[in-house]
């Protein structure tokens, strides 16, 4: 009994030491809070605002299934930022905790298709697609943190990932709205099974798992760290990581642990709001620029592992840009000024993008301009139903010279310039230019894009 009470109370000891707020009992000034408030938060943004597609699949507890969309992405769809209208998207939330999940895709021709594995920092740990494995039939492990096993001879390779929770993000080719009945039919061969399901041995249970509902709302104010601390204890996280978990625990955020705010004395409440709110408005002023500028194009800088340590970068994406592919699959130039460095805008502006041959951008697969509500970022309206436009878009016209005018302006340009109208909306607008599968000349930085001109 002595020996029970005794560790009862060393088990307290330890959770008050590494869990001061929960008590009341931090020594840390308002500043001190505010400040460490601010750092979590930009750590922590990109985890939570991944939640927010993941919650999709933890709600209607549809874990390991694809969900496949079948239309192009258009004004009317809200779920994720920045969409891109040249693919469709599958996407599926994988649960990693009993065993690994294998994906198998078929032959895919001459298609080119991606499977983007993210995981719940939101960082790329794995590609399976045209570039990365090739167009053959083959299957794919995906492996959860810690799993030690035996891959049967049929798996063509394993990828490993320190998360619980893995989402696959698809992109597969349309050249049009003629072709999405192909492409439907390719995204109806495409496989996720269990893999005890491809060796036929029997499938062994996931641990129970209480799932936190998501609201928008509460993820704006301190309720957003406790999203985070649910979200944090699926993910094995690395040296320099867990450094920081142990700062940020005297605050509250602990892997695992529930968060109120309500308990939390007002001194300390009104620090973490405003620390809350300092991280958020630094997300949001790195997102306007992501990399060096370029004739009004941010561009972002080529590495490998993308995001590094580089936390508020990372937050700022997945602000502007969640789950962006990594340079060397789609590389994103994202144009929020003119070439003079003033804000686009459609209300006040007409705009031209002049290609010459020579500087057509150099995609091995191809590329597209799509438009941005600067506001929501979200895809915008228009009469013609065009949200991007790039080397397939059908009647598109070309100079003599082989050179391209594109035209971004909310009214019409006129019939003979339609064919290369790119809608813009009546306020602020940015554009994002996808280059996939760039060449050499984008990742070692010789091919620029040109600017947005305004039109007189």
């Amino acid at each position: 009994m002595k020996e029970a009470v005794r560790s009862t109370i060393i088990a307290a000891l330890v959770f008050m030491a590494i869990a001061p707020l929960a008590f009341g009992a931090t020594t840390l000034s308002p500043e001190q809070i505010r400040t460490l408030t601010e750092e979590a938060t930009i750590w922590g943004f990109p985890v939570v605002e991944n939640y927010k597609l993941l919650s999709f699949a933890f709600g209607a507890n549809e874990f390991n299934t694809f969900y496949h969309t079948t239309k192009l992405k258009s004004a009317k769809d809200r779920e994720v930022v920045t969409p891109n209208n040249d693919t469709l998207y599958s996407a599926a939330t994988l649960d990693l905790a009993a065993e690994p999940m294998v994906l198998h895709v078929p032959d895919m021709g001459d298609r080119y298709y991606t499977f983007q594995l993210v995981d719940m920092l939101t960082n790329n740990f794995g590609y399976v697609g045209t570039r990365a494995t090739g167009n053959k039939d083959g299957w794919y492990a995906i492996t959860g943190p810690g799993w030690k096993g035996k891959l049967p001879p049929k798996i063509r390779k394993a990828i490993s990932c320190r998360s619980r929770f893995v989402l696959v993000l698809g992109r597969t080719a349309v050249s049009g709205e003629a072709d999405l009945p192909n492409v439907v039919k390719v995204e109806n061969q495409y496989e996720l099974m269990p893999l005890s399901k491809l060796g036929g041995t029997p499938a062994p249970a996931p641990p129970a798992t209480d799932l936190l509902p998501y609201k928008p709302e509460k993820a704006q104010t301190l309720d957003f760290f406790g999203y985070l601390n649910w979200l944090i204890q699926y993910h094995n996280f690395r040296s320099g990581d867990q450094a920081l978990l142990r700062k940020f625990a005297h605050i509250g955020i602990i892997p695992g642990k529930a968060f109120d705010p309500a308990v939390l004395d007002e001194p300390t409440r009104k620090a973490m709001e405003e620390g809350l709110a300092a991280g958020l408005n630094k997300i949001k002023e790195r997102s306007r620029a992501l990399g060096r500028n370029v004739n009004g194009w941010d561009l972002a800088p080529i590495g490998v592992p993308y995001f590094g340590d580089d936390y508020l970068f990372r937050a700022a994406y997945a602000y502007k840009a969640i789950y962006v592919n990594s340079p060397e699959e789609a590389y994103y130039p994202i144009a929020n000024n003119d070439g003079n460095g003033q804000p686009l805008d459609g209300a006040k502006y007409r705009y031209i993008l002049r290609l010459t041959k020579e500087n057509l951008p150099p995609a091995k697969y191809f590329w597209s301009i799509t438009m941005y509500d600067a506001k929501d970022r979200m895809l915008v309206e228009n009469p013609i139903n065009r949200y991007s436009i790039g080397d397939r878009t059908s009647g598109l016209k070309y100079d003599g010279d082989g050179s391209l005018t594109i035209h971004l302006q909310h009214g019409s340009p006129g019939p003979d310039k339609k064919n290369n109208w790119l809608p813009a909306p009546n306020e602020p607008f940015y554009v994002v230019l996808r280059i996939y599968g760039p060449s050499e000349k984008v990742l070692n930085g010789q091919w620029m894009p040109p600017p947005l001109e305004r039109v007189k």
